[in-house]
């Protein structure tokens, strides 16, 4: 007989009615920027970064600076949206594409960080896939609850209003994608739109800006180098069996710190109501729950990698508790193309 682990959200995304599953054993709990021992090193560095990048380009009549109310909107009115674009297969990426977890990540991740004044902050991870196959194109992926209920009183009223300006909601609010390595910021964009989003799994999909890092580079903290295009990462659209050795991002506690990866394995799946599930079946393998490590907080929408492979196998969403203690809790790469196109499939 199979054994039910029942899983309760600690703090449940809703989107239009629709929230986590709940139940009795165990529990699955978000891990987002709020509780981050050193957040407010990341408050300074963050919004002093976008302050300074406005203030350098208030001159300019466009600004690809979206406001948060805008991309809450975006969020909801685009939930499970075709994007109408592929997303290659690499369960056996090329060396030059595998994320090599034995060493110090440097520009595989991004953190995420939805900022509204006065110093309001959530952060979590991210990370950028090749559209078509094309690194030129990349859509960021990351997790849908940081930024529907981490800022916590962001409204959906519109950007300028009044009521907007009042509760932080205004132009002086931004979702930024952050490179870090080495001690050092090395590249911020905006999100500059939601083109997608599956709230039951988690998983958000945005379109980033260029780099704005010239306009912050004179920022404590920020490098002062030139910017490196965004590094798509290979997704395995094929759940690897339990057992497998995996690697989770620890994010950079403070701007200063250096991020790292921290080994585990696949202890399991389970389907939407907590049911154990079975990889290479017709079982729907809604969740997976990986032993031996627990993500930082901060860690959610971060790539789980596959250690030998390199390729991303599931996106971080918090951690699990049950009879067998806490683990890891992700939803499986291979829900990513209930919004790309197949690979071979023509565009509909």
């Amino acid at each position: 007989m199979r054994l039910a682990t029942r899983i309760r959200l600690m703090r449940s995304f809703k989107f239009n009615g629709c929230t986590g599953c709940t139940g009795r054993r165990g529990f699955a709990q978000a891990i987002d920027g709020y509780r981050i021992p050193s957040q407010r090193t990341w408050k300074e560095e963050i919004h002093s970064a976008l302050q300074a990048h406005k203030a350098h380009s208030a001159h300019s009549a466009h600004s690809n600076c979206t406001p948060l109310a805008a991309l809450l909107a975006q969020l909801h009115r685009r939930q499970l949206r075709d994007l109408r674009v592929g997303l290659s297969y690499e369960s056996t990426p090329e060396s030059g594409r595998a994320v090599r977890t034995t060493q110090t990540p440097t520009n595989e991740v991004l953190l995420v960080a939805h900022a509204a004044p006065p110093n309001r902050l959530s952060l979590s991870g991210g990370f950028a896939v090749a559209c078509n196959g094309d690194d030129e194109q990349p859509l960021v992926v990351s997790c849908v609850h940081t930024l529907s209920g981490g800022i916590g009183s962001v409204s959906l009223s519109e950007p300028n209003s009044a009521s907007a300006r009042a509760n932080g909601n205004g132009n002086d609010s931004a979702t930024l994608l952050i490179s870090c390595a080495g001690g050092r910021i090395t590249d911020i964009r905006y999100a500059e739109a939601v083109h997608s989003s599956q709230p039951q799994s988690d998983l958000v999909y945005y379109k980033p800006s260029a780099s704005i890092i010239g306009g912050v580079s004179g920022v404590s903290g920020v490098s002062s180098a030139h910017s490196a295009p965004l590094r798509t990462l290979p997704i395995n659209p094929y759940p690897p069996p339990p057992g497998t050795e995996v690697a989770v991002w620890r994010p950079p506690a403070t701007p200063g710190d250096t991020p790292a990866w921290t080994h585990g394995s696949i202890h399991r799946y389970t389907t939407p109501n907590g049911k154990m599930a079975q990889a290479g079946t017709y079982d729907h393998l809604a969740n997976v729950e990986i032993d031996g490590v627990l993500p930082e907080l901060g860690a959610s929408g971060s790539p789980v990698v596959e250690r030998e492979s390199g390729a991303v196998c599931a996106v971080v969403r918090g951690s699990v508790g049950g009879l067998s203690g806490a683990k890891t809790w992700g939803t499986p790469a291979e829900h990513l193309w209930e919004c790309f196109d197949l690979p071979g499939m023509p565009v509909g």
